[in-house]
């Protein structure tokens, strides 16, 4: 015997009921946001990582005189191999540069919370360091319907 769902909506009419599902929406469209404003400083803090053993590597003497612009297209090519997208020339070039431009980790990831801006300002400003938006919702959206 095949058991059927009751799929009976209860009339728009009943408050308590809307004040149900409003609440519900509310918390996980907030838990959603939630969740890409921390995938977001996480990818910056990693990028910055990136950034530090790209320079790292080079002061070790390792790569501007022996490979020069060699090493970021050979990095490229076997990140995006390994990784994925993400890691274009101009993008290794943009998480170099983030790095030199805060060469310490607290300067990147206080720097929005200590003027309090929004983290959606963060994440505009620091474009060019971070994978497609709409990626990264995609990606959250089948995290969460995983579950």
């Amino acid at each position: 015997m095949k058991l059927i769902k009751n799929t009976a909506i209860p009339s728009s009419e009943d408050a308590e009921f809307e004040v149900l599902v409003n609440r519900i929406v509310s918390l996980v469209s907030d838990t959603k946001d939630h969740l890409l404003r921390h995938i977001d400083d996480t990818l910056v803090i990693t990028n910055w990582h990136i950034g530090e053993y790209i320079v790292e590597f080079e002061k070790d003497g390792n790569a501007r005189a022996k490979y020069g612009e060699g090493l970021m297209r050979k990095l490229s090519k076997r990140l995006t191999l390994q990784l994925g997208k993400g890691y274009s020339l101009s993008n290794l070039h943009n998480m170099r540069r983030l790095y030199l431009y805060y060469p310490k980790i607290q300067t990147v990831s206080g720097k929005y919370a200590t003027y309090g801006m929004d983290s959606n300002i963060f994440v505009s400003k620091y474009q060019l360091y971070l994978p497609n938006r709409e990626e990264l919702r995609r990606m959250v959206q089948s995290i969460l319907e995983a579950d």
